[in-house]
Parts: C-alpha cells; sequence; structure tokens
C-alpha cells in the first residue's frame, strides 16, 4: 500500500504499519449462536477494502496467520506473503508479535482485526491527524469503554492490574492506532485465550493500560460516519446499532452498498 507520504511538520513520511491477524478454523466457518460466518471470505474482502480505497498515507499491510489450520486458507495467506505465528493471544498476540518483530522501523501502528476494513479514501490520514492534534494522546481507537467493579470478571481485571479506583478505562478491540515512541516505553501484557484460559476481553483492557500509566490518554475517534467496519453497521448504516456488530453480514452488506470493491474481491477469490 504505498501511495504518497503524509506530509508531518518535519517535511518527512511517515511510516505506518498496519498489522491485520487472521485465523480461518478447518473449513473456513465459524459458528455463532444464531448465524455461521466464513472466516475466510470475511478475510478475503477486508482486504479487497484494503485495496479499493486510498489512504491517504502510505502504509504496510502487514498480515500474521494465527496458525489457521484450514489448507486454502493458509495458502491464500501465504500468498499474500504473510507471516505465520503460532495462535497464542489471538489477535492481541499478533499485535504484540508484529511490535516485537519490526519495532521502530515504523512510526506507527495500527492494531486491527480481520473483519476491520476501510470505508472511505484518505482513513488513515484521517486517523494520524487526529492521533497528531494532541501531544499527550498515547493511543486512538473506535471508542473507550468503561468498566466498573459492578461488572463480571471486574475482579479478575483489577487483580490483573493493581487497579484502585472505581472506574478502568479501554478501547474497544476493533483497532488501537498509537506510535512506536510510545510502544518503546511499555511492555505489552498478554494472556492466553485459547479454551479454558482468559476471556479475550481481559487482553482488551490490559491492553492499553501501560500506556495510561505512562499519563497519557487514549481518545475515541469515530465522526459518525465511520472511517473502517466492525460489523455490518459501519457499511450500510441501516441496520441499527443492536446489530452492529454482525460480521457475517459484512460482506454482503458492503457489496450492496458499495458494489465497486467486488471487483477487486472476486480476483482474490
Amino acid at each position: 500500500m504505498t501511495e504518497g507520504f503524509y506530509d508531518l511538520k518535519e517535511g518527512r513520511g511517515a511510516k505506518i504499519a498496519c498489522v491485520l491477524p487472521v485465523f480461518v478454523p478447518r473449513g473456513q466457518i465459524k459458528s455463532y449462536t444464531a448465524w455461521d460466518e466464513n472466516k475466510l471470505d470475511t478475510a478475503k474482502f477486508t482486504i479487497a477494502a484494503h485495496k479499493y480505497f486510498k489512504s491517504g498515507v502510505a502504509y504496510d499491510l502487514i498480515i500474521v496467520d494465527n496458525e489457521s489450520p484450514d489448507p486454502e486458507a493458509r495458502d491464500f495467506f501465504k500468498s499474500l506473503g504473510a507471516y505465520r505465528r503460532i495462535n497464542f493471544g489471538y489477535s492481541f498476540g499478533a499485535w504484540k508479535w508484529a511490535w516485537q518483530h519490526f519495532g521502530n522501523k515504523y512510526d506507527f501502528y495500527l492494531f486491527t482485526e480481520d473483519d476491520i476494513a476501510p470505508t472511505r479514501n484518505s482513513w488513515l490520514a484521517e486517523i494520524l491527524t487526529k492521533y497528531l492534534s494532541k501531544p499527550h494522546i498515547g493511543a486512538i481507537g473506535s471508542f473507550v469503554e468503561g468498566r466498573s467493579r459492578n461488572e463480571s470478571m471486574s475482579e479478575l481485571i483489577w487483580t490483573l492490574l493493581g487497579h484502585d479506583r472505581d472506574m478502568i478505562y479501554n478501547l474497544d478491540g476493533s483497532f488501537v492506532f498509537t506510535s512506536s515512541s510510545v510502544l518503546s516505553q511499555i511492555e505489552i501484557p498478554l494472556f492466553d485465550c485459547s479454551p479454558g484460559k482468559f476471556s479475550p476481553s481481559v487482553n482488551e483492557v490490559v491492553f492499553v493500560h501501560p500506556i495510561l500509566k505512562l499519563g497519557y490518554s487514549i481518545e475515541s475517534y469515530d465522526d459518525g460516519i465511520h472511517l473502517v467496519i466492525h460489523g455490518t453497521e459501519v457499511f450500510t448504516g441501516d441496520i441499527g446499532r443492536k446489530w452492529s456488530r454482525l460480521a457475517p453480514l459484512i460482506n454482503i452488506n458492503a457489496r450492496r452498498i458499495i458494489p465497486a470493491i467486488n471487483k477487486v474481491y472476486e480476483k482474490l477469490a
């Protein structure tokens, strides 16, 4: 993804890594309570959206295959130059691995999920501009969540973080954008999310905690139009927030609203 650099005040371009973890189970289908999702199809459409929309700033799309057992998916990700790693900590494990592997080679990191994709041109330039708008911002994401002691898992989270306030805050797991200068000051915590271990939401809470401890803020970036997708709502705008996380419908609705992406998707498929 090399299209023009963002003009920073120093007169240089920003080197940005967009880390996209992927995982496709054998047979490609992930079953939820009321629906099934083809995870390879979702990953392909997400990649197609990256190819279709202009980011407004140069970046490298780093695909990290979290040890997908499906043969077709493995071959497809390998054909794209994806990195393959042991599936520990799910997406958060891939994010941490990418930072440890590439480090200061990049000025900024955008950590995403396999059902997160751009929805319009200049999407990444807007995220970068927001991040640079205030000196104290340590990370930005889709929205900031607050958790009280009364929530389920709260005692576990407070134990892990050693927290002594009434509320703890984290970025929703849709995406996290931060800088290598911030990441170089912290040790990213990571908990095993395999069956019978920790819930992935634990990593969602603790991932930005070291950033907050340094005195940085975490801030939302949602302008009401949505730069990136997480579920269907951000593509269609007609499903309503109640159903905004129905990831299996991403491809159907996205093709209906932005049919031009189909040509890119069909080449991948």
